[in-house]
């Protein structure tokens, strides 16, 4: 993807289907932090494994 400026960048995104779950709901808090704890878990761990990388990248950016 890029933005208007020409810029590329990734978007990483996982859905919930929000016709059965709402966050305004207090009795499914449980089941949408079950989903977050799940799911953000793994994408940190993708993060770990590019973390070298992308340091690099912005350092070349602002160079």
């Amino acid at each position: 993807m890029k933005f208007e400026a020409g810029r590329e960048y990734a978007d990483v995104s996982l859905e919930i289907n929000y016709n059965d779950i709402g966050m305004h709901r207090l009795k499914q808090w449980g089941e949408i932090f079950a989903f977050f704890a799940e799911n953000m878990l793994q994408l940190q761990n993708n993060f770990l494994d590019f973390s070298d990388i992308l340091k690099e990248e912005i350092l070349a950016l602002n160079r």
